[in-house]
Order: C-alpha cells, then structure tokens, then sequence
C-alpha cells in the first residue's frame, strides 16, 4: 500500500474507532492505529485487529485564537528588543537634568554664584554594537556571564560666578566666570558577580568649549532679564577666554543588595571610584550612596549631571521609590573652572587639593515609563580663601519609551 493509502486507511480506522467509542462497543486504540500506519509497509489491516478500552475522553487543550502569537512571558520595559541591529533605539531612555543653587530646585533660597546652573539632555539605549565590543574592553573576564552593555550621548552646559554678580570690575579673590558647553559620549557595562553584588563600569569622553562660545553668559543675561526682580550679571567680560577642551572619564561601581523583602523593599550600598583626565578637570575620586526604597531598579544609584548613571538596567516594576544619601572625596589636581585658562591668562583662583561633598535626595518611579527625581548636594570649599562650601539642588525627569 502506498503512503496516500496508508494515510486514508489510519483516518478511516480512527473515525470508526471513534464511532464505536459513540456508540459503547468496544474498539481498536487509534494511537496504535496510527504508529501502524505510519510505519508499517505493506497491508496494515494485518497489524490493527488487537483491541483495547477506548482512550478517556479529556477536555480539550486551550490554544490561541486565530492569528494571536501564543502567550510568552512579557519583557521588562528596560529590555534590548529582539530586533535590536546596530544602532536600532529600542528601548530608549531620554533624561533632563537641572541643577541650579536657587529657584525650582532649591525654592527656598535666592542664591547666585558659584556653580550657578546645571543642563544636560540625555539619551540612552543598549545597541547591539555595544556588546560586540565588551568582549574586547580590558578585565571583561570580571563581569562573569550574562554582561549588559548600554551605549549614550548628552548635550549640556555648566555655568560659574562669582558670588556677587552686580559686581562689573574683575574680582581676584573670588571664582571667574566661566560656562562649559559640551558633547559627551559613553560606553557602559554591568554584570552579576553573586546573587547580591553587581559591578558596573562608565567610560565617557566629554568634548566642548570653554568661554563665551558655551554661551552661559547669553543664558545668564536673558534669564535675569526674563524674570522679575532678578540682580542683572555685570562682570562677564571677564569670563574665562573661549578654548576647545576635552576630558576623558573612568567611573567603577559595585552594588551590595540586602535581597528584597517579602514586601518589596530593600537595602543597598554602592561604593564607587572615579577618575577623570583632560583640559577640564583631572581628578580622582571615591563615594559612598546608601538607599532604601520598594521595587528598587536594577540601576547602580541615582543620576545627576556629574554622573549619569547605568543604563544597562533599570525599574522592572510599573511603581516604585527609593531615598538615597551619598557621601563623596575627590582629590583634584586641576578645575579649569577655579585655575584659570589651559591656554593663555585668565582671572583664576587656587583650588583645594580636597573637596567633599554630601548628596540627599529621592527617586520616584511612575506609570512604567516616567522617572522623577530631587536632590540637594552640599560641597565643602572648592578654592582657597572661599568663604564657607556651596549648595545647589537637583531635578531629575526621565522618560523610557520602547517601540
């Protein structure tokens, strides 16, 4: 018998089978019928007369309607999509940051000087590219299995002044005006050594200007004159001399987890080491951020414009929060903000080899895709003769969109 026979005659036995089950008689089992069939050359009516109890009837197993994708396990929404090629954004993280020694971000005080302003925009996601590199990056054994990488660019500026700006002749004994327009790029990279301790790396390359060509003193100027009753900036023409500058910068963190409670809260400690080389700033430094907070994200600490923190992971529930205090040492070598010009004269100041700063705030985390964040940061003195440390806060708006 051909195999279009042997077909015909396993789905007629079958359908008679069934009839007998219909009908109380007793009846051949078709499972048997059927590997018969299927394997068996020549008659296969010799090989099917054993008979047995018919097959219990059972319910049907459920199965997708017609055109629907069979049920998966949905991803997170900080997760590479499937289709993710090269540079492909998906998902993408876009952040806002401002940081400012008065208004919105410290309503309760009118300061104006020093580090004045803070803006940064900034995108993250997790191109494929990124870990095709990974495995080349030095110590990338140390990660252990299962990295995940994330690729970013931000855009923002800096603005300093003197602590009195109706001021228009230079001031030698207090910091110059200066503004740091730039462009940055970085690579990230984190991985699971244990069930409780994480490690993350951030490599940034930061290229820009300094001097009017940052345009702070333009921003400065129209603000002022755009809100009431604001002291109008005189000594600007004695900002710092426009000059392209570039910084490259290592950050190293680790991530200690107490492990979530049954309720969802949890505890985490994450040290961390920093160093930075280039025109801007050289310096090296340590810190130490303690938090606390229900559906914590799998992220190494808060963001702000200093340190823009992991995209590698990120909040894996709709809702959560967390508050945090971070204490921090950086030794520095050079501020081109505080010493004055790489190239040429400028007004300058002499920094201190030692800055502390202590940072408390709070993260919240809302409807799945929107993350808001506060802060107020407290730095000791950054330059000799500066009479008591600064204190600017910090507003965090991040929005994570998948397509």
């Amino acid at each position: 018998m051909d195999i279009r026979g042997g077909r015909l005659l396993g789905t007629l036995t079958c359908a008679l089978a069934w009839c007998s089950c219909a009908l109380g008689a007793p009846a051949t089992d078709w499972r048997e019928i059927t590997d018969a069939t299927a394997d068996a050359p020549g008659d296969a009516t010799a090989e099917t007369t054993a008979t047995t109890t018919p097959p219990a009837r059972t319910a049907p197993e459920a199965t997708p309607a017609d055109g629907a994708p069979p049920a998966t396990d949905e991803p997170s929404l900080w997760e590479r999509s499937d289709n993710d090629e090269g540079w492909f954004l998906n998902p993408v993280r876009v952040s806002f940051y401002w940081e400012n020694d008065g208004t919105l971000p410290r309503p309760w005080t009118d300061d104006d000087g020093h580090y004045t302003n803070g803006l940064k925009l900034d995108a993250a996601w997790k191109p494929a590219w990124a870990d095709e590199i990974a495995p080349h990056v030095p110590f990338h054994d140390q990660f252990g299995e299962g990295v995940e990488t994330a690729f970013g660019m931000s855009f923002g500026q800096l603005m300093f002044t003197p602590r009195d700006i109706d001021i228009e002749g230079p001031q030698p004994d207090d910091r110059p005006y200066a503004g740091w327009l730039a462009l940055s790029g970085y690579w990230q990279r984190s991985g699971a050594l244990s069930e409780n301790l994480a490690m993350f790396d951030h490599i940034e390359l930061d290229v820009g200007v300094v001097g009017s060509w940052s345009g702070a003193e333009w921003l400065q100027k129209f603000v002022h004159n755009a809100v009431p009753n604001q002291v109008q900036p005189e000594g600007w023409s004695y900002q710092l001399h426009n000059e392209f500058a570039i910084d490259l910068t290592l950050r190293r963190k680790w991530r200690f987890s107490s492990g979530e409670s049954d309720s969802g809260f949890e505890f985490q400690a994450i040290p961390a080491i920093s160093g930075t080389l280039g025109t801007v700033y050289r310096q090296i430094g340590a810190d130490m951020t303690l938090r606390l907070g229900w559906n914590l994200p799998d992220d190494f600490g808060p963001r702000r414009i200093a340190d823009v923190g992991a995209a590698t992971g990120g909040w894996e529930e709709s809702w959560g929060f967390y508050i945090f205090v971070r204490g921090g040492l950086r030794a520095v070598q050079h501020n081109i903000f505080l010493d004055g010009n790489t190239f040429g004269h400028s007004l300058h100041v002499d920094s201190q080899p030692l800055v502390g700063e202590m940072q408390v705030g709070a993260v919240l985390q809302i409807w799945d895709h929107l993350e808001l964040g506060w802060s107020n940061t407290m730095l000791t003195e950054e330059f000799k003769g500066q009479d008591g440390g600064d204190t600017f806060g910090s507003i965090t708006i991040s929005w994570v969109a998948r397509f």
